[in-house]
């Protein structure tokens, strides 16, 4: 009698979070840039998903305090002036928000794969919820608690 062969469960790959917290982003959003109030939402793809704290420091990489909608040209000024960059960030969140968040990007984070699994769950059953109060004609910035 042939042995059952285990079936592994599939690692959630890092593209499929950064992909699923992208898209809650921008839908949080509202697919406005956060810098310009521009809207992107027949042009996406013009529209990044931008950490506050690089996507390197895996505690905060699928924080939602840790992102905002920018156009590319506003992600790009951003990116050239790290100081106006910083001061934007304080002010959008309040220092209490940023200094948490400078926080949480010092600390080690360790995910396993059911973590990760989690995670991705959680990031589309959040952005589903966005969807649904879109649906009901909410506008604008939303909250995601």
């Amino acid at each position: 009698m042939a042995k059952k062969k285990k079936t592994k469960k599939k690692r959630p790959r890092q593209a499929n979070l950064d992909r699923a917290f992208s898209q809650l982003i921008r839908e949080r959003d509202d697919y406005n840039c956060q810098v310009c109030g521009n809207n992107f939402r027949h042009d996406p793809g013009l529209l990044d998903c931008s950490h506050h704290v690089g996507r390197a420091r895996g505690n905060t990489r699928w924080y939602p305090d840790n992102a905002s909608s920018k156009c590319r040209s506003c992600h790009g000024k951003m990116d050239l002036n790290p100081l106006e960059h910083t001061e934007w960030i304080r002010k959008r969140l309040g220092m209490e928000k940023y200094e948490q968040l400078k926080h949480m990007a010092g600390q080690l984070l360790k995910m396993t794969d059911q973590d990760r699994r989690e995670l991705l769950n959680a990031l589309r059953k959040d952005h589903q919820m966005l969807l649904t109060r879109r649906a009901m004609g909410e506008i604008g910035e939303l909250d995601l608690e």
